[in-house]
């Protein structure tokens, strides 16, 4: 019998944004001197890719949200093996003189959360790279991702700019997705320039009620 999970690995941080209801400051004092990238928040299933660098030796792993997929047979290996993520993360420690990192994304498309995008198969798309506890910023990952062939998450947009209220700021999440535009995006995640550590959700009050 081999055990098909373990332990999530204590050095990766869980992918959990914060709710922009919880921090009602950034609408404050300064906001309009802060300047974010601004991209699609998707509705999937949160997936971790880590190398981890002993001895000498590249040692690769699969997570799911809250645990570490041991057995193949899933929808996150699925995805390692549809990118080639382990031999592309391995290249990319190679390159950077990593030590330990970790990316991570949603796998979104068929059975999984009722498929709200409507696609005829499934597909990972990365939101967050982290090298030796560096989180990098949304430019960086991106063009890291473009050179791996890696698909990351859609950028809405950028700006140095919030609305006043916070009844404004939600009705800025509805819209159509970039992944499906017959259908409604789930929200926008937004994160800070020259602050990749702080970033935060805005969740489309209008997608919760359709898929509540």
């Amino acid at each position: 019998y081999v055990e098909a999970k373990s332990k999530f690995p204590s050095r990766i941080v869980k992918t959990d944004e914060i709710r922009c209801e919880n921090i009602p400051f950034i609408l404050e004092g300064e906001k309009n001197k802060k300047c974010y990238s601004v991209t699609e928040k998707l509705d999937g299933a949160s997936t971790t890719f880590f190398i981890d660098k002993y001895k000498g030796k590249y040692e690769f792993g699969v997570c799911s949200r809250n645990v570490r997929q041991l057995d193949s047979d899933n929808v996150y290996w699925e995805m390692t093996f549809k990118y080639s993520i382990k031999d592309k993360l391995i290249d990319l420690a190679e390159k950077t003189k990593a030590t330990f990192l970790y990316l991570q994304g949603e796998t979104i498309g068929q059975k999984i959360q009722g498929n709200p995008y409507k696609l005829n198969d499934r597909r990972f798309y990365a939101f967050n790279l982290v090298i030796d506890d560096k989180r990098y910023e949304n430019n960086e990952l991106f063009e890291i991702c473009d050179r791996y062939d890696i698909p990351h998450v859609p950028l809405v947009f950028m700006g140095c700019w919030l609305p006043d209220t916070m009844e404004e700021l939600k009705e800025v999440a509805t819209g159509n997705s970039q992944i499906n535009r017959n259908v409604l995006r789930e929200g926008l995640v937004y994160r800070e320039f020259g602050n990749s550590q702080f970033s935060f959700k805005n969740v489309s009050r209008e997608y919760l009620l359709k898929h509540s």
